[in-house]
């Protein structure tokens, strides 16, 4: 019977003879260890260092990595919300002091909606992601009914 064969050549191991376990070459081993110690030190003092090839020399350059390059920059849009008195938008009015009405562009997939806190509008305009001049968003200032 022939025996099948799957592809794939395997090398005897150095094995030490003394222990009998797997030996990796010094050089290996050392090369791994300073890779890993640069590695380290790049990480934990916050300096980032990239390398340029001009003609034949290597030059290394480094660049102190400031927090503010760390951070994404986050804009902070905060919705718009006009103070009103008619009480047209407002036919919830004990409960629901706030108004939402979709622009033009969005009238077709978004309806109006009254909320009872600042906080709710801003999470729906901001879920929707509309910018200002695609709503109008209106809270009650006038005497309670």
């Amino acid at each position: 019977m022939a025996s099948k064969s799957t592809g794939t050549r395997t090398t005897p191991s150095k094995r030490s003879s003394t222990t009998g376990r797997k030996t990796t070459s010094s050089t290996h081993s050392a090369k791994t260890a300073s890779t890993f110690s640069k590695s380290v030190k790049n990480l934990s003092s916050g300096i980032r260092s990239r390398s340029t090839k001009n003609s034949s020399k290597r030059t290394t350059t480094t660049t102190v990595a400031s927090k503010s390059s760390r951070k994404k920059k986050v804009k902070d849009n905060v919705p718009k919300v006009v103070k009103s008195r008619k009480l047209e938008f407002f036919p919830h009015l004990p409960r629901f002091s706030y108004a939402f009405f979709p622009g033009k562009e969005h009238e077709h997939h978004l309806n109006k909606a009254w909320f009872d806190d600042l906080d709710r509008i801003e999470d729906w305009i901001k879920k929707q992601k509309l910018k200002q001049n695609e709503y109008e968003a209106y809270h009650y200032v006038g005497k309670r009914k």
